[in-house]
């Protein structure tokens, strides 16, 4: 059976003001994301971090969100901690608009050159 979705924490409040700085940051971040010549081979599932490894190269929403939060100056990684659901989210720990980070790219699919 499926987890039911919970709220975990508040990552932000303040003003009207406020809420809409941090918001513009995190549209900005995710045209950056969106606009990036290179593109992004997103990886779901990654046996690695099944086993209790770090994940390997695994790039998904949750490096989207990891990436957005870390644009807009939030605390999620705190908050993911207080929760105590840190082996949750495959992919986290990943801002995808790092210039060092390094990026998956999924390997080239083989032509199949002696079917039937």
């Amino acid at each position: 059976m499926k987890e039911p979705t919970r709220e975990i924490g508040t990552v932000a409040s303040g003003s009207a003001g406020d809420i809409m700085e941090i918001w513009e940051r995190g549209k900005k971040a995710a045209q950056a994301i969106n606009d990036d010549p290179k593109s992004f081979d997103y990886k779901a599932h990654d046996p690695a971090y099944e086993f209790g490894g770090n994940g390997g190269q695994i790039q998904n929403s949750n490096s989207v969100a990891y990436t957005l939060g870390r644009a807009m100056g939030l605390d999620l990684d705190g908050v993911i901690k207080q929760a105590g659901a840190e082996r949750k989210f495959s992919g986290w720990g990943r801002n995808l608009l790092d210039p060092k980070y390094d990026r998956y790219v999924a390997p080239p699919q083989l032509a199949v050159t002696d079917a039937p």
